[in-house]
């Protein structure tokens, strides 16, 4: 029975151990933008304070180019 015991510990530790960590992310998406040219700029705020005249105040900043009028940001680990 002893053995048996052993086994099975040795087995389970013998299993690659999954990190799982907590992330998460915001996705932003910009459409009917009249053109393909240029980039589109996101900021993220966490309060009303600074917006949107003072960049400085930002958590964080994500940019895009832009296709088929479109534009994407993303803020990870938010």
């Amino acid at each position: 029975m002893l053995a048996k015991i052993l086994f099975l510990l040795s087995c389970l530790l013998a299993l690659p151990v999954a990190s799982i960590e907590a992330q998460s992310a915001i996705q932003v998406s910009i459409d009917g933008l009249r053109t393909n040219k240029g980039q589109v700029i996101c900021s993220l705020y966490s309060s009303a304070e600074g917006f949107p005249k003072n960049e400085s105040r930002a958590v964080a900043r994500s940019t895009s180019v832009i296709a088929d009028g479109q534009g994407n940001c993303t803020f990870s680990d938010i």
